[in-house]
């Protein structure tokens, strides 16, 4: 939501990858790529189907298309797919001279796009693909849990763990699939499967699925149930006072929001109007609200609330928390000690 351009999200990607493989002059261009990830990631938003026939290869497209009923079982498949692009973190790693695989992770349904692209005539294009939960990349238990990684520990707020949940999975998948080899352009599929046989594949494309409806459906339920409009109307007006650059009245009414981000705040412009609802997470007492911009997706917010007061029966705000995904793996690691952050399959540098 920050006032920059599309070649901020490219920035990510960069630091990503080169934090990690320290990048390689010989392989596909990175800055080719990554000019390439970015157009098709806007254009698969505003339109899925006619991105995967631009940047795709005829195998590529219909590979998208198949793997639509796996993101979205029941739910609409354009919309789905517009909503994962939108929300999602990308990373990548070059497999020999003429391709490389490129991740886009989704924290919210916590379920990653694998995608090959190959230079066709000097131009990376998307040759092949394949969508799994968080869990498979990560190589946790090869039965995933139907609840995205970001919400398995309550004791820790969703700011950190959804910061966490983008860091192990980077890691992982780089840790993976970084290491040179003659075979990596050709193996990465088998890498991805190693041990789980058909029937374990088959319930982690359900679990796909599953994870993702859940992601629309938290989304959907705020918008659209009753209950919710108190919370509703609260963050309207929360939005309304940010836009109108009131951000000093709004960190007042927020006592818990760390000294970092009342700074950011304070000294950031922020175009709030461009920011659209990527998550809603629910405790018991507390609601958590993630507001990002499709275009910026690695700078989110989190409007972090107690559902009501025990007097008025009104949401009340506590705490606002700036969220970037460009932290290194061992700012991530220090922030999760601190924290008690449960890891069990965090994967090792």
């Amino acid at each position: 939501m920050r006032k920059r351009n599309a070649a901020h999200w490219i920035a990510c990607v960069l630091w990503l990858t080169l934090s990690a493989t320290g990048g390689h002059a010989e392989d596909l261009p990175l800055p080719d790529v990554m000019e390439r990830l970015t157009a098709f990631r806007l254009a698969a938003i505003e339109n899925p189907h006619k991105a995967f026939t631009q940047f795709a290869d005829e195998a590529g497209a219909r590979r998208m298309a198949d793997l639509a009923q796996t993101l979205a079982p029941q739910a609409d498949r354009q919309h789905s797919w517009s909503f994962f692009f939108g929300t999602a973190l990308a990373s990548l790693t070059s497999l020999d001279e003429q391709s490389a695989l490129v991740l886009f992770y989704n924290p919210w349904g916590d379920v990653a796009l694998l995608s090959l692209w190959t230079a066709r005539d000097g131009h990376p294009v998307l040759t092949d693909a394949e969508l799994v939960t968080g869990d498979r990349l990560r190589l946790a238990p090869l039965s995933a849990e139907p609840v995205p990684l970001w919400r398995r520990d309550a004791s820790v707020p969703p700011p950190l763990t959804v910061a966490v949940a983008v860091g192990d999975s980077n890691r992982a998948f780089l840790l993976r699939f970084g290491a040179k080899d003659d075979t990596r352009r050709t193996a990465w599929r088998t890498r991805l499967f190693q041990g789980m046989s058909e029937e374990q594949r088959k319930e982690d494309r359900e679990a796909v699925g599953t994870l993702f409806t859940q992601a629309l459906f938290a989304i959907h339920l705020f918008f659209e149930d009753e209950s919710w409009s108190p919370m509703r109307k609260t963050m309207s007006g929360i939005r309304d006072a940010l836009a109108r650059g009131r951000v000093q009245e709004v960190l007042a009414l927020t006592p818990d929001t760390l000294p970092e981000t009342r700074k950011f705040l304070l000294d950031t412009p922020v175009n709030w109007l461009e920011g659209t609802l990527v998550a809603l997470a629910t405790h018991e007492r507390h609601a958590f609200l993630f507001l990002a911009s499709y275009e910026h997706p690695a700078e989110t917010f989190c409007f972090w609330f107690d559902r009501h007061d025990e007097n008025l029966n009104i949401p009340v705000l506590r705490r606002m928390d700036y969220l970037s995904h460009t932290l290194s793996f061992a700012e991530l690691d220090g922030w999760a000690r601190k924290a008690g952050l449960r890891r069990p399959n965090k994967t090792s540098e």
